[in-house]
């Protein structure tokens, strides 16, 4: 995939078939759910990453939180979106 953005660029994406290395886990729910609920854990999970020290997996938090601080300003500010139905739910959030 060529490089657009001038940063790396992960891409989630649904799969038709599950790969076979994946099938032991599937009772725990899909890969795009747990994405959706813990991308550090999802991440390390399909990278077998599995020695990640307090340090890190903190740092990683961190940086997720700051990326879903961003999207929410964007989604606030979008024209697209309806405000005031929206502003009540992520008060409570952030």
């Amino acid at each position: 995939m060529p490089n657009l953005f001038g940063q790396p660029f992960v891409s989630l994406l649904s799969p038709i078939k599950l790969p076979t290395v994946f099938h032991d886990y599937q009772n725990k729910g899909s890969l795009f759910t747990l994405f959706l609920t813990s991308p550090i854990f999802a991440f390390c999970f399909v990278c077998h990453l599995n020695d990640l020290t307090n340090e890190q997996w903190n740092l990683c938090q961190e940086h997720i939180n700051k990326i879903i601080f961003e999207i929410t300003k964007l989604f606030l500010k979008s024209k697209l979106v309806v405000k005031k139905n929206y502003l009540f739910f992520f008060f409570f959030v952030l």
